[in-house]
């Protein structure tokens, strides 16, 4: 079997962990200026690490600090569109908006790399986004907020097409460039440019949870590192349509997880909706 599957694999459980963590973040009351610098820090850091440690070389250095830009850039615009978006409208409308990205990649995929998925494949690819879709809304279902926004729904879109530009930018740099150097610059962008906007990531400042804060940044930092690495490695030999459509049900993880850890109740839908992701992942793999 393919090694990029193997590789979707592991990035799909390490960013549902990844977003477990972000309640736990919750739970703990931190500060979400100071975890998420302090996450995006982190993966900097062991990008450069890793990339001295094993003696790499920096190839297409232009391309390299262009795509990086671009990746990063549309990190943090995603990031702080999201969160302006919620600012206006529910949570139930942003999330599964900003997520459709997914079929915005899918599309340029199959028609600029050309990838042609089996039809077991077509099938995962179908089942794939209505889970998706469901996941992102029910989720979380204590998520209330306002009525629709034409400004929440235009944040929301600028989310979904940052998302989709992240992705596609991944795809062309883990065929062309460093993984490495590529992850650090990118993560080294988005703290450039998440510095100056931590007012708008935190309204109010929990100064008491300071070292909680640090924490829980530096682990998401070293699992988001490890799930970025991942999902490089996947899109170096495989299809960006198919890995995408993989590692975007990693919400299923972070249910599971909060499931188990804080007792949150799985409904039928729930339920339901987590044996659709099985089979899709599954599907994949012929």
């Amino acid at each position: 079997m393919a090694s990029w599957y193997y590789f979707s694999l592991i990035a799909l459980i390490l960013f549902g962990i990844q977003r477990f963590l972000y309640k736990v973040s919750a739970e703990w009351k931190c500060d979400t200026a100071t975890t998420t610098i302090t996450f995006m820090v982190t993966v900097s850091l062991l990008g450069i690490l890793f990339f001295f440690i094993r003696h790499e070389r920096l190839e297409h250095i232009t391309y390299l600090l262009v795509v990086s830009c671009i990746n990063g850039t549309a990190f943090v615009i995603g990031t702080i569109s999201t969160i302006e978006a919620l600012k206006y409208i529910s949570g139930n409308v942003v999330y599964p908006l900003s997520r459709l990205g997914t079929v915005i990649v899918v599309i340029f995929s199959i028609l600029y790399f050309s990838d042609e998925p089996s039809l077991f494949q077509c099938i995962g690819l179908i089942i794939a986004i209505p889970v998706i879709i469901f996941f992102v809304r029910h989720g979380d279902d204590t998520v209330s907020g306002p009525g629709i926004s034409k400004r929440g729904i235009l944040f929301a879109l600028i989310a979904l097409i940052s998302g989709a530009v992240a992705a596609i930018s991944s795809k062309f740099a883990a065929v062309h460039v460093n993984p490495y150097a590529f992850i650090a610059l990118s993560y080294i962008t988005g703290t450039l440019l998440t510095y100056p906007l931590g007012e708008i990531l935190q309204k109010e400042r929990v100064h008491d949870n300071l070292n909680k804060s640090l924490l829980i940044g530096a682990i998401i930092g070293v699992v988001n590192f490890a799930g970025f690495l991942s999902l490089m490695k996947a899109l170096a030999e495989g299809p960006l349509s198919l890995i995408i459509s993989i590692t975007g049900m990693h919400f299923v993880i972070a249910i599971i997880l909060s499931a188990m850890i804080f007792s949150e109740r799985i409904t039928m839908q729930k339920a339901a909706a987590i044996a659709m992701t099985i089979a899709t992942v599954i599907l994949m793999r012929f």
